[in-house]
């Protein structure tokens, strides 16, 4: 249950101001999830589809339970991509450990 993308905070940034975008992204897509149209005029603006019914196919297939909450199957899965990433010496050895934002 990987997903697909993710907000990265450079560790130097307060915890506050991690907290903060945190919780303006996590209120954006409940809004977004509540009224899914209401999310149209933007998807549309950054999309190579234009087509409504399309943009709502990807929604279906890539917004799922892991969306707003990872839970502890996706903080598994992403500290074991980590550790994989550092095994395989993708990522420097002095690289910190991934911190997962609750």
């Amino acid at each position: 249950p990987l997903p697909l993308g993710g907000i990265a905070a450079r560790r130097s940034l307060a915890s506050e101001t991690i907290a903060a975008v945190q919780a303006v992204l996590f209120d954006s897509l409940q809004l977004a999830l509540k009224d899914r149209n209401a999310a149209l005029p933007t998807m549309r603006q950054y999309a190579q589809e234009f087509n409504d019914a399309v943009l709502m196919q990807h929604v279906d297939l890539y917004v799922n339970q892991w969306t707003l909450e990872l839970g502890d199957v996706g903080r598994t899965a992403l500290q074991m991509l980590s550790r994989k990433a550092a095994d395989c010496h993708i990522v420097s050895d002095e690289h910190p450990p991934l911190e997962i934002a609750q």
